[in-house]
């Protein structure tokens, strides 16, 4: 009893502080729905915690979470309240939305939530602002039930942080179980503090319920890798149908990702292999029916359930990606016109792997100070995690073989990232958002390579962000000088000059490594010939 109050006391003063500062006005009314909800969610993750550490789990994982919920929570009032004042004078930031999918996704559930239609109807009958229905069902639920009388969008918001804090929770686990509790730590950090995990879920976005789903997912596999067959297809199943009413496409992935990182590791038992075999390629197929019945109705997706996913593929980097990114960006278009036509998807796919670009954002002048500040915190992020992931392949492939977890996640991440820049092509918001939604397995690897880094002391961790550091300078005095109008090089020489400065580090580090281990060679036998 003790034990709960202080939690008790803290769900109650935050409701009453969010009611607050949400800018709708305090009232009761308001309190009284944040107090229910925020109640509902602190009992969630109470139980996740219990059911997942058994109680016991550390105080500083605690704390991970708490700082991951307060961080969403705070950013969701802050932008909330700045991004009418200082924004841009468009609809959604206007009504304080950074993301426009929010504001459409969100205000199709309010007019569902005021109407007499049911709330099933989000999920049979799909809206251009959410083709699967999953978060509009929720949000309408949230808010029919809780506040008919006023619009609360960070009602949303705190469903979507409590989900991103249970995310840290579950990567946590999967981590402590298959890479042990140092790199567990490193991982359950990164994704409370990821910049592009916390504006999202600030945010009425779907991507909080999807890594917190794959998450949960991927700790079902690291339960049954270790033996605890019925725990193990429990535990993934749930993260499944946790993501499946979000957004089908990522639970068909989630099942796709533990079949084939499964037969990639080698099953240690054939006989539970051969068990998991018949309803895993069942739920795969019953799945990609889903999938594409969804995306039947988008753009222009017809046909057949494999007619309406080739096309998908086709579509995703089409020649009208190419032209809006044209329209999109001056100097991309004069780019295009020295690059020959089969190079525009590749050098897009390119581009997008690097969003957000860190270069670019800290030399932009031309835009609103608070997407500057925006921009920065979100590529800042994705720059401090890349050495660790172009690290990891080879530490992974060197040490434990191609066989091992590592180098599969490490592969899994890489095709990933690129398939995610190859669907959204060069866009700097959706390359980013869809790669995020494995971000447990890009803070697991992240968390592993920092770990063997550390227990090798192996100096190539420091040179990877060396050679992140190098172009990222090089590309840097270039956006100055398009910005400020300084001295410059041209877009290819500069590429040029950033990939010549790159290979004289790599080339000299080399070289005083061969020179070291002659030394070493010289000196060991000096000490024999002694």
């Amino acid at each position: 009893m003790k034990r709960g109050l202080p939690w008790a006391l803290g769900v109650f003063l935050s409701s009453a502080l969010m009611a607050a500062l949400d800018g709708r006005g305090f009232s009761l009314a308001g309190w009284f729905a944040y107090l229910t909800l925020g109640a509902l969610c602190a009992g969630l993750v109470t139980l996740a915690w219990r059911g997942v550490t058994h109680g016991r789990g550390p105080r500083w994982l605690l704390v991970a979470i708490l700082v991951a919920l307060g961080l969403r929570l705070a950013l969701g009032l802050a932008l909330a309240a700045a991004l009418p004042r200082y924004g841009y004078d468009e609809a959604p930031q206007r009504a304080g939305y950074v993301f426009r999918d929010a504001y459409d996704r969100d205000n199709d559930s309010r007019r569902l939530a005021k109407s007499d239609a049911p709330l099933w109807s989000a999920l049979t009958e799909r809206a251009d602002s959410d083709q699967y229905g999953g978060l509009t069902f929720i949000s309408a639920a949230a808010y029919r039930y809780l506040s008919p009388a006023r619009h609360r969008p960070m009602l949303v918001v705190l469903l979507g942080a409590t989900a991103s804090a249970l995310a840290v929770l579950f990567t946590w686990a999967f981590v402590s179980l298959t890479f042990g509790g140092r790199a567990a730590k490193f991982a359950a950090w990164t994704v409370a503090l990821y910049p592009e995990a916390v504006l999202l879920g600030a945010s009425q976005m779907r991507e909080p319920f999807v890594i917190m789903g794959v998450a949960l997912a991927f700790f079902g596999y690291a339960r049954l890798r270790s033996g605890s067959l019925r725990a193990g297809v429990l535990l993934s199943l749930l993260g499944v149908l946790a993501t499946l009413p979000i957004s089908p496409p990522y639970a068909l992935a989630e099942l796709l990702i533990l079949g084939a990182a499964w037969a990639w590791e080698g099953s240690r038992s054939r006989r539970l292999a051969l068990t998991l075999v018949i309803p895993g390629a069942a739920a795969v197929i019953l799945l990609l029916l889903v999938v594409a019945g969804a995306w039947s109705g988008i753009g222009d997706l017809s046909g057949s359930a494999l007619g309406v996913i080739r096309d998908w593929i086709a579509n995703a980097a089409g020649q009208w990606r190419v032209t809006s990114i044209r329209d999109l960006s001056g100097w991309l278009d004069l780019l295009f016109d020295l690059l020959p036509p089969w190079a525009h998807v590749p050098f897009l796919v390119a581009y997008g792997a690097v969003q957000p670009l860190l270069p670019a954002a800290l030399a932009d002048n031309t835009g609103a100070p608070l997407w500057q500040a925006i921009a920065i915190y979100r590529a800042v992020g994705w720059f401090s995690l890349l050495p660790f992931l172009l690290y990891a392949p080879f530490a992974a492939l060197r040490r434990e073989g191609w066989r091992s977890l590592a180098f599969y996640l490490a592969v899994l991440v890489w095709v990933w990232t690129l398939l995610a820049a190859y669907r959204a092509t060069g866009y700097q918001w959706d390359s980013p958002r869809y790669r995020a939604g494995l971000l447990a397995a890009q803070a697991a690897l992240a968390g592993w390579a920092w770990v063997h880094a550390r227990r090798s002391r192996s100096p190539w961790l420091r040179r990877t962000a060396m050679l992140v550091v190098i172009p990222t300078l090089v590309f840097l005095h270039w956006y100055i000088g398009r910005y400020y109008h300084t001295p410059r090089l041209s877009f290819f020489k500069t590429a040029g000059l950033a990939a010549l400065s790159t290979g004289i580090y790599l080339g000299g580090v080399l070289m005083l490594d061969a020179i070291r281990a002659r030394k070493r060679e010289q000196l060991t036998a000096g000490g024999r010939a002694v």
